[in-house]
């Protein structure tokens, strides 16, 4: 195992990755939603697109710098 100076390892690049992948399918069958519990409410708002994609592309990245001898390949990012 290599030194790895930000201590994250593969296995946490990894999961917050597929966690914002999850994040990305979750925002397209709804961008808000309610709780009730009993008599509270609560109204929530997943973060918004762009922000997804930023970490998406980040964690991306990471998972590829931490995988030994993955090439380096150049995608497009979307804005």
């Amino acid at each position: 195992m290599s030194y790895n100076p930000n201590g994250i390892t593969l296995a946490q690049a990894i999961a917050q990755r597929d966690a914002w992948l999850a994040a990305s399918i979750a925002l397209t069958t709804a961008q808000e939603y309610t709780i009730t519990n009993g008599a509270s409410m609560r109204k929530l708002v997943r973060a918004d697109i762009k922000e997804i994609q930023t970490q998406l592309n980040y964690w991306e990245a990471k998972v590829r710098s931490l995988t030994p001898g993955a090439r380096r390949v150049r995608y497009p990012r979307f804005s």
